[in-house]
């Protein structure tokens, strides 16, 4: 039993026990970024690596533009609708308005037509 554990750890040993290269590769060496984000090798024995395009900070910086112009669209929504709610109260004001000074020229007619009669008589 002994023997064939030992075995089995020579047999293991050998093959994970392989020795892998690294090699650091940053922005200096070209990238566009330090974040890779995949290696890839082709059948040439040329390896693709795959970078972020634009670092956290531009990112950050394109989110945030964009949050900014998304709030300036709601305060320009927001600002013509009230308006568009103001005008309509304004609309409504004056129709009630036309409608009183109507009303009061009618019984001012009235009242005149009553004066000039009685004048008469």
């Amino acid at each position: 039993m002994i023997r064939t554990q030992f075995i089995f750890y020579i047999f293991t040993a050998y093959s994970f026990g392989q020795h892998i290269k690294f090699q650091n590769s940053t922005t200096n060496q070209g990238l566009s970024n330090n974040s890779i984000l995949a290696i890839e090798s082709d059948k040439d024995g040329g390896s693709w690596i795959a970078a972020e395009a634009f670092s956290q900070s531009v990112l950050f910086y394109i989110l945030f533009s964009g949050f900014i112009v998304l709030i300036c669209m709601v305060i320009v929504y927001l600002k013509n609708k009230i308006t568009l709610s103001q005008q309509k109260y304004l609309e409504e004001l004056v129709k009630v308005r036309t409608d009183v000074i109507e009303k009061q020229k009618k019984t001012l007619k009235k009242l005149m037509l009553n004066l000039i009669r009685k004048t008469e008589k």
